[in-house]
């Protein structure tokens, strides 16, 4: 056969073919939009309670749907549905009320929804706001030698909102634990805090600054047999006891290599005429240590009459 007649065969009664084609797409549109069909979904419920009051644990409560109706109403159908719930004035403890589709919002009202469990159960109170102390939680410990010298908090509270009867179990907040391993210097952390065991609680902030201050840990050690001098005076002069105790204050590194030779201990003289004086121990010790006592802390100077040759 020649192409031509091929042709012609094609656009023989070309508008009856073409007419024909539209008439069955329509009907196939038509039999499909009147297909009916069922989805599963989730409906998602707005509690909105009296000024004053509020509802313990959620502010949405979610229920499993389903929606049953033509596939072209269900294909502009949400996959989450909103509805509200608005708790009437007066309630107060437990409420109970049934789900329908009157507290469903925005769904096109030939889909037909069958809501499961449609009853909710809510604890209704007094609305209140308290301040409680922010406590750090530590966990773990320092690096070896180190300590923990001192915790800042910032804020030192924070304020909670909640059921007023539910705020008087709080005693405070506190944070996420922080580690403390092998750490030896001071740091600063921005530490989530962790929600109050009470339902529907809300926190001002949601984190606070915990900041360590790390520390050597020190030793105290006692010198003894520490001669005293007498420094300044312009006269021969004893004193009475000739020696001392010092007890300083420092790192084990530092404190392993000082000596007794590494302290001093005098009384000032000058200006001091003949006589007996009572008068303070002075001490002279070695870098990166802390004077913690002398034993005693005073001694009798006596000052004699013959001046020193020069």
């Amino acid at each position: 056969m020649k192409s031509g007649g091929v042709v012609k065969k094609i656009f023989n009664n070309f508008g009856w073919k073409f007419a024909s084609l539209i008439l069955a797409i329509v009907i196939w549109g038509i039999i499909q939009g009147d297909q009916t069909m069922e989805v599963e979904s989730e409906l998602a419920l707005q509690i909105v309670t009296p000024k004053g009051k509020m509802v313990r644990g959620e502010r949405v409560r979610t229920k499993a749907v389903t929606l049953r109706g033509q596939r072209v109403l269900m294909l502009e159908a949400p996959s989450v549905i909103e509805g509200t719930v608005v708790v009437p004035e007066g309630k107060f403890g437990r409420y109970r009320t049934r789900i329908s589709a009157q507290n469903i919002k925005g769904l096109n009202p030939r889909i037909h929804v069958t809501i499961h469990e449609p009853f909710l159960n809510l604890y209704i109170g007094n609305r209140a706001t308290r301040r409680f102390p922010v406590k750090e939680v530590l966990q773990g410990t320092p690096a070896d030698g180190y300590f923990i010298k001192k915790v800042t908090v910032n804020p030192k509270y924070v304020s909670v909102t909640g059921i007023r009867s539910d705020l008087l179990k709080i005693k405070q907040i506190v944070t996420e634990p922080i580690e403390l391993d092998s750490i030896k210097e001071t740091q600063s952390f921005d530490v989530p805090l962790l929600p109050p065991p009470i339902d529907g609680a809300e926190l001002s902030i949601s984190s606070a600054s915990v900041s360590l201050q790390v520390a050597q840990r020190t030793d105290n050690r006692r010198y003894g047999s520490i001669p005293i001098e007498i420094e300044g005076s312009d006269y021969f002069a004893t004193v009475r006891p000739k020696y001392t105790a010092i007890v300083i204050q420092g790192t084990k590194g530092i404190l392993d290599f000082v000596n007794r030779i590494d302290l001093k201990a005098f009384v000032d003289a000058r200006n001091l005429r003949p006589g007996r004086y009572e008068q303070e121990i002075k001490v002279k010790i070695p870098p990166d240590t802390v004077l913690i006592e002398t034993t005693p802390e005073k001694v009798t100077v006596h000052i004699h009459k013959r001046k020193k040759s020069r």
